[in-house]
């Protein structure tokens, strides 16, 4: 997303006397064109960054502290999270429709000012992620962990690793906090996307342990169950040219079968609204898979980075 491009739809009331507009937060607005045009994650990043703008003391927190810095973050309905530092919010009579104040204290140093957001404030990404665990479930605590370590390099994911695992510390005591521990648990430094991420945690709640972003020759895939290859398709490679990216993506199938694996793909639509459905897609391309044989190209070993906290 171009977060400078997003941020500079939203505008205040004068604008609502010459066109039309949507109002995503109090008396912010958008010209309604603009805002039709948006993706739906789009408009929940700018609903997020509305709300928060015009608050005068409250801290982005949850959800919209993650899609303010740009986490991985399910799609839901878009409630705005905000939390008053010193842990007291208004009033709920007068929290405005669609924004929610969670019950929490914010340290300054788990509140991020200035740079490209200098009008916002929000939890930093190690206290979002925490903190989404608690409100929101594992599920959710993991994908908002998992995007943490996303285009880092093997010492930059054990930083982070330290320092989700020192966060999860620092919540010791608060309400749920066991679903951070446990989401930390859970969570793994290779994830390539949200949906690859919940993909796994499906398969693993079903009893089933996969391996994720395995190098097969010259490819990478995104999971791997012996010789099955689950991958996960996302949207934006087949927008610009279609066509090329099904030739692409059928001539790299065809040569991962011709090495003895099978592979299934999964849209995140299906995976978010059938779970189990794709459950039994996978079960039954694991028996055709084992039908095979033992394939002629093993996955490569991936080196694991001294003091990888990962590693159990």
């Amino acid at each position: 997303m171009d977060y400078s491009a997003l941020m500079k739809l939203v505008a205040g009331p004068s604008i609502v006397e010459k066109h039309e507009c949507v109002q995503v937060a109090g008396n912010r607005f958008v010209l309604a064109d603009a805002w039709h045009a948006l993706k739906t994650h789009e408009q929940q990043y700018v609903r997020s960054y509305a709300a928060v703008a015009r608050a005068k003391k409250a801290v982005a927190v949850g959800r919209s502290a993650a899609r303010i810095m740009g986490m991985w973050v399910l799609p839901a309905e878009c409630e705005v999270e905000l939390a008053m530092p010193n842990g007291h919010p208004p009033p709920k009579s007068q929290w405005p429709e669609g924004l929610v104040y969670r019950h929490m204290t914010i340290p300054d140093s788990d509140i991020l000012t200035g740079g490209l957001k200098r009008e916002v404030r929000c939890t930093t990404g190690y206290r979002t992620a925490v903190d989404i665990a608690r409100i929101h479930g594992v599920r959710e605590g993991v994908i908002a962990m998992d995007s943490l370590f996303r285009d880092q390099s093997d010492a930059n994911k054990v930083v982070t690793w330290n320092n989700l695992q020192k966060a999860v510390e620092r919540a010791r005591g608060k309400d749920k906090v066991r679903w951070a521990r446990e989401a930390l648990e859970q969570c793994s430094p290779y994830s390539e996307s949200p949906y690859e991420t919940l993909m796994r945690l499906i398969l693993l709640e079903h009893g089933i342990v996969v391996d994720v972003q395995q190098q097969i020759g010259k490819y990478i895939v995104d999971l791997l169950w012996g010789t099955l290859i689950i991958e996960i398709d996302g949207y934006v490679k087949f927008e610009d040219k279609p066509s090329e990216a099904v030739r692409k993506q059928l001539l790299r199938e065809n040569r991962l079968k011709e090495m003895g694996y099978e592979v299934i793909r999964f849209f995140p639509w299906e995976i978010q609204n059938d779970p189990e459905g794709c459950i039994a897609r996978i079960l039954e391309a694991k028996a055709r898979a084992d039908a095979r044989g033992p394939a002629s190209v093993l996955p490569a070993i991936i080196p694991v980075p001294e003091g990888a906290g990962w590693v159990k």
